[in-house]
């Protein structure tokens, strides 16, 4: 669990846990602070503004999981989206703090770097390292929600596996595909880290449905397809059976 270090820490005489150690009651009628702005945090907040006396969320510098700019890049995305603006300075009273703040994630039992010194991940496809035989990662690729996005990899890895992909691409292509990824993704979502792709979450599905020979358009007419909402999970149920379709 990663929970950061405050100074002054010492002088609250509240709770803090992070987001793992939250239980039944542990809102119900107090002042909640949740720190973080990723799935976690947001779930949290939400669930305090029902449970507790009162909820805020706090974060030092937020990660759109979208497009920064709209109307041929004129228009930035708070303009649309999002009106209001991260409050500065001001102090919160809080009876419970909460640290969304995320997980170490290492393998001390692996010989193998899977982020590099940026915290990024370094997988091909959000899977697979580069180079390495027989190894893969379920989990780290998030399309829509982490159920669907670990069933579609899980499909992807056992293609992968037994050589049936689409698209079988060497270690030096692997790599040179990570990097593309990387450097798209800096440009669109600076700070995500390698890791959500928010309103791409659907390209990211049509890359595995396109490498493993399945199609990425997943209803039976173009008016279901394009209007009707696309990311759930029914429409890549059957994923062993290419002709059947929602």
């Amino acid at each position: 669990m990663r929970v950061p270090e405050l100074p002054g820490r010492e002088a609250f005489h509240g709770t803090v846990l992070h987001s793992n150690e939250v239980r039944d009651g542990t809102f119900a009628g107090r002042r909640v602070v949740v720190v973080g702005g990723g799935k976690s945090a947001l779930d949290l907040a939400t669930r305090a503004a029902h449970e507790a006396a009162s909820a805020t969320l706090v974060q030092r510098k937020v990660n759109w999981m979208i497009p920064e700019r709209f109307v041929l890049g004129t228009v930035g995305y708070k303009w649309i989206l999002f009106t209001r603006r991260p409050a500065s300075g001001r102090e919160v009273t809080a009876d419970v703090v909460v640290f969304a703040t995320g997980h170490h994630r290492v393998f001390p039992f692996l010989d193998l770097p899977v982020h590099d010194r940026d915290g990024r991940l370094r997988l091909y496809r959000g899977i697979v390292p580069p180079g390495v035989d027989r190894l893969g990662f379920v989990g780290f690729r998030q399309v829509f929600n982490n159920p669907m996005g670990m069933e579609l990899t899980a499909h992807w890895l056992v293609r992968h596996f037994l050589g049936t992909l689409r698209v079988a691409p060497d270690e030096r292509e692997m790599r040179r595909a990570v990097e593309a990824r990387l450097d798209w993704q800096e440009r669109v979502l600076p700070g995500s880290g390698g890791y959500d792709f928010g309103a791409y979450d659907i390209h990211c599905a049509d890359e595995l449905m396109h490498d493993m020979g399945l199609p990425s358009e997943r209803a039976r007419n173009a008016l279901a397809e394009y209007l009707l909402p696309g990311g759930v999970a029914g429409r890549y149920r059957n994923l062993a059976s290419p002709d059947r379709l929602e």
